[in-house]
């Protein structure tokens, strides 16, 4: 019997009848021989409950203290399924992440995974068992209970995969795979049925909620396949693995997302290693960092996500633009494409809009917008390079 993790999502969880959907689906991957371990986040609104319980106690809950707190939701998601599971008649075992050998950073509430131990696992398994582990969790060296972060169940999930020897992973969420475009905002969006890694990267990091960037790094650096699909839906969802093609050239969709962009003015280089020292400190994950001159002034500037705010207004030298939005045309083939640049930016000048702080990558074109705007340049981009398929370059 080949070894399945399948990670459910909260929205997949958010009630009891979903609970017992999922229960069958997953007794249904036993049935065809799978050995089965499941992922499960806490229910829907769950976790943002917990945090407003902790939020009527203190405006700064100690965050040892705010992990043991929200670990609690994925105890009540994983044994509420292992109990769905037992009442159609199987047998399930519910397992936290320390008791699932996941062992952790010392850092609380973004601890990263350092190994996953899973002789426990392999022993319920070993039971003829279908094994639930609570997402998002893990043991730190000290003993210390962890979470682990944005996407920290996503990660969980390709980590057991690993670990385990999986033959693939799957992460199911509320809608059927990834899309050329959000398809709540782009209601001709396209399902792609295959996306590389690197691709994938782009398309999560730059607003795609279907997985987090965290696990499809470790996915692409362990080689397991990722299939994304819908929990609640038999149609075939998106599988993420290497690139297929050489010198491939094709634009697999755009996605967007509310970001903040920081500017940072500096004298000295030690001023600067200072700040990052600091952000490292507070653990403020950083992208399109760059230095640079202007008007005299030396200036350090990046985009990071808005839930970072509060921590970098702790920083009174440092300019915050919150109104901004990050656009970004995903796919292969891109980078060096000036002549890709030149006909989004004729499409963009047709709207009025001109890009802030334009980057290009070998899989990506991303730039700043207004927030106000982003929803609209986002369809339009989509309807010009996904649907029209307007040409840039020899194809």
């Amino acid at each position: 019997m080949s070894i399945l993790v399948q990670k459910y999502g909260g929205t997949s969880v958010g009630t009891i009848e979903k609970i017992k959907a999922v229960a069958r689906r997953i007794i249904a991957e036993r049935i065809r021989g799978q050995k089965v371990v499941v992922v499960v986040s806490a229910m829907q609104h769950t976790t943002d409950e917990l945090i407003a319980l902790a939020k009527k106690i203190t405006g700064s809950p100690p965050e040892r203290e705010l992990d043991m707190l929200l670990t609690a939701g994925e105890r009540i998601a994983m044994a509420l399924l292992s109990m769905a599971i037992w009442d159609e008649g199987h047998e399930a075992i519910s397992l936290t992440g320390s008791q699932s050998g996941i062992i952790t950073e010392d850092n609380h509430t973004r601890a990263r995974i350092l190994e996953v131990r899973g002789t426990r696992i392999t022993e319920e398994l070993e039971k003829g068992r279908i094994v639930i582990v609570a997402g998002f969790q893990g043991v730190s060296g000290k003993r210390e209970i962890t979470t682990l972060g944005r996407g920290g169940s996503d990660t969980t999930a390709v980590a057991l995969s690993v670990s385990l020897g999986a033959q693939r992973c799957e992460i199911y969420t509320d809608v059927p795979g990834v899309f050329t475009a959000d398809p709540n905002l782009v209601p001709d969006a396209k399902k792609l049925e295959h996306i590389s890694y690197d691709e994938m990267l782009d398309f999560a990091y730059f607003g795609a909620s279907v997985v987090h960037p965290r696990a499809v790094e470790l996915a692409r650096r362990y080689k397991v396949p990722l299939f994304i699909l819908g929990a609640h839906t038999d149609e075939p969802g998106t599988l993420i693995t290497e690139g297929k093609q050489m010198e491939e050239k094709y634009i697999k969709g755009i996605t967007s997302r509310e970001v903040l962009l920081v500017e940072f003015e500096f004298q000295k280089e030690a001023e600067l290693e200072k700040f990052l020292q600091e952000l490292i400190r507070k653990r403020v994950p950083v992208d399109r960092f760059a230095c640079k001159a202007r008007d005299g002034k030396r200036l350090a500037t990046f985009i990071c996500d808005r839930a970072d705010k509060q921590a970098l207004e702790e920083f009174p030298a440092l300019k915050i633009c919150d109104s901004l939005s990050v656009v970004a045309i995903v796919g292969y083939g891109i980078a060096g494409r000036s002549d890709l640049i030149l006909e989004v930016m004729k499409c963009l000048n047709g709207m009025g809009v001109m890009p802030i702080e334009l980057f290009q990558t070998h899989t990506s074109l991303t730039f700043l917008v207004p927030s106000e705007i982003e929803k609209e340049v986002v369809k339009v981009l989509h309807r010009d390079f996904i649907v029209k398929r307007r040409k840039y370059g020899k194809v």
